[in-house]
C-alpha cells in the first residue's frame, strides 16, 4: 500500500505466519528521494502506519549508494543488519568448472527430505535474520528450514538441487528463475551444505551444476550473499560470477507501539 509517492508498504504473509507477528516490507518508488524531500512529513506518515500495527517487523532493502534513504530509514529507527552482495554471471561466460566427486539431482519428493530440512536448520548464520540481535537464533533457524519445505512442498522456486554422498542429501542449493528485460535469469535463492560435509568441495559442486543447467541454457546468473560471508564470495568468484551491486538491509521492530531498540528488549 502506497504511503506517499515515495514509499510503499506491503503486508509479508509468509513470514507473518514464521514471526508469529505482523511483517511489512518497505519499498522506495523508483522516484528517489533527495534532500529536497520534506523528512518531516514522511516521518509522520511512516510512523502512523508503524503505530497501528502494535508488534510488528518492518524490514527493507536501500542501494548501497542511495544515502539520502539510507539516512531517512535510520532515522525512522531502521538499523543496518547487513551489507548485501549480488553477483551475477553472464551467460555467454566461458564455463569450465566440473565435479564429479558428489552425485547432483534435481530433488523431488521423498522420505530424505527431513535431511534436507535439518541442513536448512542448521546451516546458516551469515543471513540477515541470523545477523539481526532482535531475530533469537532458533527463529532465524526455523525461517530458513521452512523456506526450504516450501521447495520441497513445490511452493517456491524453480527447482531444488540436491547433493548426495553415498545415498545421503548433504548439501542443496535452491534456484529462482526470473525475466528481466527479456533476459531469463537463474538465481541462486539459497545454498548450504551439511556441518561435517563442509569444506569438501560440495558447495562448488552444486554451483557448478547450477552453471551448467542454468548458463547452458542462456540464462544470466545471479546470487545475493552477505559481505561477511567472505568463503561465499571467493567462491563465486572463482567460479565466475563477478560482483554487481550492494545493498544494504534494514529492520525495525515495534513491540506494544514502541520501537526496540536492543536485544535485551525481547
Amino acid at each position: 500500500m502506497p504511503i506517499n509517492d515515495l514509499i510503499s508498504v506491503s503486508r509479508d504473509d509468509w513470514l507473518c505466519k514464521m514471526m508469529e507477528r505482523d511483517v511489512f516490507k518497505v519499498v522506495f518508488s523508483e522516484n528517489k528521494a533527495g534532500p529536497e524531500t520534506s523528512l518531516k512529513s514522511l516521518r509522520y506518515e511512516l510512523s502512523d502506519l508503524f503505530s497501528m500495527s502494535p508488534d510488528a517487523f518492518y524490514y527493507a532493502r536501500i542501494p548501497s549508494g542511495e544515502q539520502f534513504q539510507l539516512a531517512y530509514m535510520q532515522d525512522l529507527g531502521f538499523n543496518v543488519v547487513d551489507l548485501n552482495v549480488t553477483l551475477g554471471r553472464d551467460s555467454k561466460s566461458q564455463f569450465s568448472v566440473r565435479s564429479d566427486s558428489f552425485v547432483i539431482t534435481q530433488w523431488e519428493d521423498s522420505d530424505d527430505n527431513e535431511d534436507i530440512l535439518d541442513i536448512a536448520l542448521k546451516s546458516f548464520k551469515y543471513s540477515r535474520f541470523h545477523l539481526d540481535p532482535l531475530i533469537p537464533n532458533a527463529l532465524a533457524n526455523y525461517i530458513k528450514r521452512e523456506w526450504i519445505r516450501n521447495y520441497l512442498k513445490g511452493n517456491r522456486g524453480e527447482c531444488l538441487l540436491v547433493a548426495t554422498l553415498e545415498g545421503q542429501p548433504v548439501g542443496f542449493l535452491a534456484v529462482l528463475t526470473d525475466v528481466n528485460l527479456g533476459q531469463e535469469i537463474g538465481i541462486i535463492d539459497l545454498i548450504a551444505v551439511g556441518g561435517r560435509h563442509q569444506n569438501r568441495g560440495i558447495g562448488k559442486a552444486l554451483v557448478a551444476r547450477f552453471i551448467e543447467l542454468y548458463a547452458g541454457k542462456g540464462f544470466n546468473l545471479k546470487v545475493g550473499t552477505q559481505a561477511a560471508n567472505i568463503a561465499s564470495i571467493n567462491l563465486y568468484q572463482k567460479l565466475g560470477f563477478h560482483v554487481e551491486e550492494t545493498s544494504y538491509n534494514l529492520h525495525a521492530h515495534y513491540r506494544n507501539k514502541r520501537l526496540l531498540h536492543s536485544a535485551t528488549a525481547i
